[in-house]
């Protein structure tokens, strides 16, 4: 495999795709979720990436849902797959302190990309918002990415400038392009 630079129109062949967490803010109307859906797309064509979403307002879309391997419609629902996410950091994040290897996904034990739709609705509550924040500062580095979508005011509105700074922060990245 090489890789070159990424041409400016092929988005669909970015790697790594899922490499940090991201921020989406807008608008209603926007674009936010048409954004993750294309997110979703190119994910879904990597073996070793696996989507979990988290839905706070409770719209259980079965089209949606059935795209997914964890979907979680309605608050409770998405507090408690937020807590399994933290805990898959935890138990991954053990296994690598026990193996001094870094986390590799593979099919087996593929990258969780976990998105949280309209956010500010599920991360006032404070279980989720220390869930939240425990896969935004240790999920990176055992491949489990938070992806927090929401309107520009519910950001202002969640006040934790923590998790904001954890989500937009990135390492050094160059957009590549996978040639076969």
């Amino acid at each position: 495999m090489t890789t070159e630079p990424a041409a400016a129109a092929d988005v669909t062949a970015l790697l790594p795709v899922a490499a940090g967490h991201t921020l989406i803010t807008g608008p209603s109307g926007s674009g936010r979720s048409r954004a993750m859906e294309m997110l979703w797309d190119i994910e879904h064509a990597d073996p070793t990436i696996t989507t979990w979403v988290c839905d706070p307002t409770g719209i259980q879309d079965p089209a949606v849902a059935a795209r997914h391997e964890r979907y979680a419609a309605g608050h409770q629902a998405s507090v408690e797959l937020l807590a399994e996410a933290r805990s898959l950091v935890e138990a991954r994040a053990a296994a690598v302190s026990d193996r001094q290897d870094p986390f590799e996904p593979a099919e087996q034990s593929p990258l969780v990309s976990l998105s949280v739709d309209d956010a500010h609705l599920l991360l006032e509550d404070p279980q989720a918002m220390t869930s939240a924040l425990w896969i935004a500062s240790l999920g990176r580095s055992v491949r489990v990415v938070l992806r927090v979508a929401s309107t520009g005011s519910g950001i202002t509105a969640m006040r934790s400038e923590r998790l904001v700074k954890q989500l937009t922060r990135r390492p050094p990245l160059a957009l590549q392009r996978r040639t076969v």
